[in-house]
């Protein structure tokens, strides 16, 4: 079944991780990124999900799923981890990445 996935990011590690799962997902078919200050101000991010809010904020289709940790919980209840064995890819990926940076001496 075919999904639509929206982030809203600030562009922190844990909205590219999760914009790079999202777009893995053989499920989802179509992927939109709103970055603040671009695409919206922080302002109108607070009146949308609440002051507390953190990013990312997702939503999967027209339901509001919420942060990184809901929706990762929303997936996996929902087998979107089991096509293709996305996460897997997408683990490896970021590993592959962390791994390169280490290798260049970013992040020592």
């Amino acid at each position: 079944m075919s999904k639509t996935a929206v982030i809203y990011s600030n562009g922190n590690q844990e909205c590219e991780r999760m914009s790079a799962l999202l777009k893995s997902l053989p499920d989802v078919s179509d992927f939109h990124k709103y970055t603040v200050g671009k695409d919206f101000e922080q302002y109108q991010f607070e009146m949308e999900f609440g002051s507390n809010a953190t990013y990312p904020q997702i939503a999967i289709d027209t339901k509001h799923i919420g942060s990184m940790k809901d929706a990762l919980s929303y997936m996996n209840l929902h087998g979107m981890f089991q096509s293709n064995n996305a996460f897997s890819r997408v683990h490896t990926s970021i590993s592959e990445l962390e791994k390169t940076a280490t290798d260049y001496g970013v992040g020592k």
